[in-house]
């Protein structure tokens, strides 16, 4: 088996998938199933199956501050130039892994604008990501929603997130304020998000992702005036998805050769 360092076999594979139309996405998750691109198909295992010894998951996430690169920040822009006078914004952050903290950088290093953040637990800046060392601070969530004027969810869909930006979250945010959702679309209960719009305080959203995609055709997401929808398009770009499928093939030859691999996924956070 070649190694996992060698180009020659990571791009054989690489070309391999983009030839047969395949993005090596690495894994997605779906309730308790973990699928997994690989080949020519789709292969599904419970979650629970991968925590046993000598199972490993890995991601093609490693490349996800790329992906923030494609929509969130366009989506930021378009609702700063629009309703906002930049040097006064709060950028509200739920979410704080790779694509939350790229998308701090470019909102706090890019247009100086104060950031609030809320994880499950407060993220090592220092050793993380230093240049968000007093640009970034970690909030509760009910603090950040009455101090942003834009909330962006980066949510990952767990049962916990599931549903979980409904009508009482709406109406704990900051009066006038803005959504974005660039994480997943099952996390926002989209009914309570027309609400907020048309009887509610919220000022306007930005959606790369839904409930249900593609975005039914008589949504009314699709027409609402104070409504951006995007079709999922975070990482439509030939350089993040080569990049993926670079990482994916990587976490291959590596296991395959009894490497740790690059990215590999933290079953028991799940």
């Amino acid at each position: 088996m070649s190694s996992s360092t060698d180009p020659a076999a990571r791009q054989s594979l690489v070309r391999t998938g983009a030839k047969a139309g395949l993005s090596f996405a690495g894994s997605v998750i779906k309730g308790g199933l973990l699928g997994v691109f690989l080949g020519g198909g789709v292969f599904f295992f419970y979650l629970s199956q991968l925590q046993g010894p000598g199972n490993v998951a890995a991601r093609a996430g490693g490349v996800g501050a790329v992906l923030a690169l494609v929509t969130s920040p366009p989506l930021l822009v378009a609702l700063l130039l629009l309703f906002f006078v930049v040097v006064y914004v709060t950028l509200g952050i739920l979410g704080f892994g790779r694509i939350g903290q790229a998308v701090a950088r470019r909102a706090a290093l890019g247009f100086g604008m104060p950031v609030l953040y809320h994880a499950r637990r407060p993220v090592d800046l220092a050793a993380q990501a230093p240049e968000l060392q007093g640009r970034a601070t970690h909030a509760p969530l009910d603090d950040l929603l009455a101090r942003s004027d834009i909330v962006l969810a980066m949510l990952p869909l767990t049962e916990a997130t599931r549903g979980m930006i409904d009508a009482a979250f709406f109406a704990r945010m900051k009066p006038g304020a803005s959504f974005i959702n660039g994480g997943r679309g099952a996390t926002v209960n989209e009914e309570a998000l027309l609400h907020a719009l048309d009887h509610g305080t919220l000022r306007a959203a930005g959606l790369d992702v839904f409930a249900k995609e593609p975005l039914p055709a008589d949504s009314p997401l699709r027409t609402h005036p104070r409504v951006t929808p995007l079709p999922h398009i975070g990482s439509a770009t030939h350089e993040t998805r080569h990049a993926m499928a670079e990482l994916a093939t990587t976490n291959l030859l590596q296991v395959l050769a009894g490497e740790k691999p690059t990215a590999q996924y933290d079953t028991a956070s799940a």
